[in-house]
């Protein structure tokens, strides 16, 4: 059963970062909150939303929805870096740069556990 929703899930992701590459970002995002309302503890469909809502300059709501996956999963890096990328275009590099070393971090920790 575990298997089968690993498989959903990236499909479903699939058909978004389709919707998304395509600029399709309404269809993108409705998409995914759908998804986020059938599977509210998944946090690749909150970090695909924040990556939708940066492309329509929704900084601050992006900001919020990757802070969201972040607390959904702590050691989702890919959100950690997103975040960090929201700081760095509102010109605060000094926290952009903390969540990007945070990213690596998470990513050195779980490279080293799994290796």
């Amino acid at each position: 059963e575990k298997q089968t929703k690993n498989l959903e899930l990236k499909k479903e992701i699939h058909n978004i970062l389709t919707l998304y590459n395509s600029k399709e970002f309404l269809k993108a995002k409705n998409k995914t909150k759908k998804l986020i309302e059938i599977y509210p503890k998944e946090s690749n469909y909150y970090n695909l939303l924040g990556l939708i809502l940066s492309q329509e300059n929704k900084s601050e709501e992006a900001a919020n929805v990757f802070k969201k996956a972040i607390k959904i999963n702590p050691n989702f890096a890919v959100a950690y870096n997103n975040l960090g990328n929201i700081y760095k275009n509102r010109g605060n590099i000094k926290i952009a740069i903390w969540f990007d070393m945070v990213s690596l971090d998470v990513e050195k920790c779980i490279e080293n556990h799994f290796l």
